[in-house]
């Protein structure tokens, strides 16, 4: 119970949450579900996180769709790999 209570009284480091989201790729579709739910928690807890990932992820449509290509890859990949 302390430790939830210590927890909660953290400070989020916006350069680690940065290189977290940066750095963090699901490999299924569940963990992609998590991610999305984590993200969605925390910027709900932490409204300045939400205006930070806006600023970070304006992208211009031919830089989101050359993501969405990659991301759709992984995903049939990765439900490639969980047939196996």
């Amino acid at each position: 119970m302390e430790l939830k209570h210590e927890k909660k009284l953290k400070i989020i480091n916006m350069e680690e949450s940065k290189a977290l989201v940066n750095n963090l790729i699901p490999t299924t579709l569940k963990q992609a579900e998590w991610v999305w739910t984590e993200m969605e928690r925390l910027t709900q807890e932490h409204p300045e996180l939400k205006e930070k990932f806006n600023e970070w992820y304006t992208i211009p449509d031919s830089e989101m769709r050359k993501l969405e290509k990659i991301m759709h890859q992984i995903v049939a990949d990765a439900e490639k790999a969980h047939q196996k």
